[in-house]
């Protein structure tokens, strides 16, 4: 009696209701996947294959001093950063818009572009008034002014922290958060040292660990990854890593980059007291910590969680990068109660510090309370939008993926896509992806994650329009996998094929036959 109308509307609810089903079941699934993978990969993570090659022998290593006329740590800070690097740089040689729909998109880079436009009028502002002061132009506190420690004091304690202000006294600034993790690595671990970080991570961790400090990331998987470390997953990592070297530090990422999870404050309450039981420092880095993007989703600093004490062990790094969009400004804060950390990043400031006009005006962009919370309302709003995007396809291409509430990524898992299990079989899909859709993805090998098959999309760095285009573009490769499968190549021909970094297995290009 009601109509065709209401058939209709019956129809959506059952397709709406068997859509969250699929969704849940898929996260279950994906809990429980991890967990068994955790069982192995604790113990033999040092065993894990990777594309790195073997350390060159000493002769090997004087040669290539005499050829590049470097030093060993000249040669170790020449690597490539990152192993997508090279296709990264074809994205920004040859971008996708709507104007230029054959380009390149990267989901490779965690940066929130979304609203520059925004963040460029109230920096012109902002510098209008800076060039005025004395200060733009002299010698001054090489931790940072006085100006940009305050303004990120009122704004943290505002924000995160208002029973536990925060003190622009136990402040630091540094040129942007890859820097001051350097420097706190430098300072407080001795070179060779271990520093263990739940996997997977953000990829460039280890270029921030070794390349200057010396130190060794120590790959700790989770029995739960979305939960976050328990000290039974740390303490299985410890004992292994503990039998070759010390292990001096624990590196935690809230919110995660690149699950996208905030930890409880069980979860990091548990991790500060495991580590200070081992006598090992602890570094929060926070700096999506205002890029939480889910509606009724809540982030704590470390600073509340243990009562503003943070003691001479436990430092919180964030940087103006994410939430503000603004990773070429290179600006960071250290927040550190230890005094004797703190004089010495003075004195290594004078050769990572950020500059004076820099600081003023992200001080008079971080005072004004009014513009920042309208940002962050509207930047948060634009990523759950993105978010939605990425994940409806995902789940539109029966592709699991870890539910995200903070970040500027969705972390999926395509090792159903795979034509073999294994990390050649992952460079290959990478390598597909790039060919046939022109799209660059984080692969999880980079994150050191136990399972090959796993990406991280980036949601941010291209504008709503080009992120549809992606995902589009995607699909069509997903499609063309599970139609058509994997065809061997000639082996002979292909096995050395290198292009843009990615060396190519075995594989074809599906749909160029």
């Amino acid at each position: 009696d009601e109509g065709p109308e209401a058939s209709f509307s019956l129809m959506n609810d059952v397709q709406a209701g068997l859509g969250a089903f699929i969704a849940t079941i898929s996260t279950f699934l994906l809990i429980q996947q991890s967990k068994h993978e955790h069982n192995t990969a604790a113990e033999n993570y040092e065993g894990r294959k990777t594309s790195e090659p073997p350390p060159p022998s000493s002769e090997d290593q004087q040669a290539l001093k005499n050829e590049t006329r470097l030093s060993s740590r000249g040669l170790k800070a020449k690597a490539p950063i990152l192993s997508y690097f090279p296709l990264f740089m074809q994205c920004l040689e040859d971008p996708a818009s709507m104007e230029n729909q054959s380009g390149k998109i990267a989901l490779c880079v965690a940066e929130n572009k979304l609203l520059q436009g925004r963040l460029s009028e109230r920096f012109k502002q902002a510098a209008a008034r800076a060039f005025d002061r004395k200060e733009c132009w002299e010698y001054n506190d090489m931790s940072g002014l006085a100006d940009m420690k305050e303004a990120f004091a009122a704004l943290y304690t505002r924000l995160f922290s208002p029973t536990h202000p925060v003190s622009a006294s136990h402040l630091s600034v540094g040129a942007g958060a890859a820097s001051i993790l350097n420097n706190v690595f430098s300072l407080c671990c001795e070179s060779g040292a271990g520093v263990l970080v739940p996997a997977p991570y953000y990829a460039a961790f280890e270029n921030d660990m070794k390349v200057v400090a010396g130190l060794v990331p120590v790959p700790t998987y989770c029995a739960d990854p979305l939960s976050g470390p328990t000290p039974e997953d740390l303490e299985a990592a410890f004992e292994v890593a503990s039998r070759t070297r010390q292990v001096s530090m624990l590196l935690l990422t809230n919110p995660h980059n690149p699950l996208g999870v905030v930890y409880s404050a069980e979860t990091i309450s548990a991790c500060v007291d495991w580590a200070r039981k081992k006598g090992m420092h602890v570094v929060v880095d926070e700096i999506y910590a205002m890029s939480v993007h889910q509606p009724g989703s809540t982030f704590r600093s470390a600073l509340d969680v243990l009562g503003g004490k943070l003691g001479d062990d436990v430092h919180i790094v964030w940087a103006m990068s994410k939430d503000f969009g603004s990773s070429g400004l290179r600006a960071g804060i250290l927040l550190s109660h230890n005094a004797h950390l703190k004089k010495a990043m003075e004195n290594v400031s004078v050769f990572s510090g950020v500059s004076h006009p820099m600081q003023l005006m992200i001080a008079d962009v971080l005072s004004d309370d009014a513009w920042v919370d309208s940002y962050l309302a509207e930047s948060n709003k634009l990523l759950n939008k993105c978010y939605d995007i990425v994940t409806c396809a995902l789940s539109d291409m029966e592709l699991p993926y870890s539910p995200a509430v903070g970040g500027m990524f969705v972390y999926c898992d395509m090792s159903s896509l795979l034509p073999e299990a294994t990390w050649e079989g992952e460079e290959a899909l990478a390598s597909l992806i790039f060919d046939q859709a022109g799209i660059v993805l984080t692969p999880g090998q980079a994150q050191r994650d136990a399972k090959p098959g796993k990406f991280r999309i980036c949601m941010a760095w291209n504008s709503i329009e080009v992120l549809d285009m992606a995902m589009e573009r995607l699909e069509s490769v997903v499609d063309s996998i599970r139609d058509r499968g994997w065809v061997d190549l000639d082996m002979e021909e292909r096995d050395d094929r290198t292009e843009g970094g990615v060396r190519r297995r075995g594989a074809s290009w599906i749909g160029n036959e």
